[in-house]
């Protein structure tokens, strides 16, 4: 399968609560891969494709950033016969503070693997 990403992306598990814009929902994630410009998470409940959420962030160095996406695509998957959702998300613009911590986070960690 052709790899379409545009950016690098790094495999690493980060705890988050992501809420639903429209309906305030909170639901309980766990990334599987961020890069600059997206997030890939798993969950137990599913979000539809272009719905709009808040992702609170836990980053190993305890800060938290809040950063605002939009559903992009969603899969169904099985993980030890219970179904979960994998599903990809665009960081929006203009980016806010928040968001800009969790980009240079991210840039750190990925020259610190080309080192």
């Amino acid at each position: 399968m052709e790899d379409r990403r545009r950016v690098q992306r790094l495999k690493i598990e980060f705890p988050a609560v992501i809420q639903v814009v429209e309906t305030k929902k909170n639901l309980k994630a766990a990334t599987v891969d961020i890069s600059a410009i997206g997030i890939c998470f798993t969950s137990l409940e599913k979000v539809d494709v272009g719905v709009n959420l808040n992702m609170q962030i836990t980053l190993p160095n305890a800060n938290q950033s809040n950063i605002r996406t939009r559903v992009m695509w969603v899969q169904p998957m099985q993980v030890h016969n219970e179904k979960q959702y994998r599903t990809g998300v665009k960081i929006l613009e203009p980016m806010q503070e928040d968001e800009e911590k969790f980009v240079k986070y991210f840039a750190a960690q990925l020259l610190s693997q080309k080192k």
